[in-house]
């Protein structure tokens, strides 16, 4: 690793701190890069490319490049993937909810034919209740009116044979 003396370092404002284990890379590092990313300010790294977590030796692309954009884009279109996939999960899942809403309102609905259906028969059957009743009641008032007049036959009857 190269050093690089105090007079090449232009910003006083900034602390000097141990190279970063960025610099420590496979390929040569000139001392400029070196002074550049062994810089801290109060807010961490001087550079923003050392802001970003590295995985598996593979560094972002530095901003307003092609490749920073197809990374960007790229990102985004993962993003734009996951949510169409939520939404479509959800638009699932409610049109399951709306296939079993409408089984419940399909088998309500039968359920309701069926017992106005039960209460149409019901009140057909009380009609020919009350009917039949009239009719037997007539039938009981007509039967008792011959039963009073065969009783009073039978008594002018008893009469005559007592006489």
């Amino acid at each position: 690793m190269q050093s690089i003396s105090d007079s090449a370092l232009t910003d006083g404002g900034a602390n000097h701190a141990s190279p970063s284990p960025l610099i420590r890379s496979r390929n040569r590092i000139s001392a400029a890069s070196a002074a550049r990313a062994s810089f801290t300010n109060q807010h961490g790294f001087a550079r923003r490319f050392d802001n970003f977590p590295h995985c598996g030796g593979v560094y972002p692309a530095e901003p307003y490049t092609p490749k920073y954009h197809e990374q960007q884009c790229d990102r985004e279109l993962k993003r734009l993937k996951s949510q169409l996939n939520e939404i479509e999960d959800q638009l699932v899942k409610a049109e399951c909810e709306l296939n079993r809403a409408k089984a419940e309102i399909d088998s309500l609905m039968q359920e309701l034919n069926i017992k106005k259906n039960r209460i149409r028969e019901l009140e057909k059957n009380e009609k020919m209740y009350l009917r039949t009743q009239e009719e037997m009641e007539t039938k009981l008032n007509s039967a008792n009116k011959q039963v009073e007049q065969l009783q009073r036959h039978h008594e002018i009857q008893k009469e005559r044979v007592s006489e």
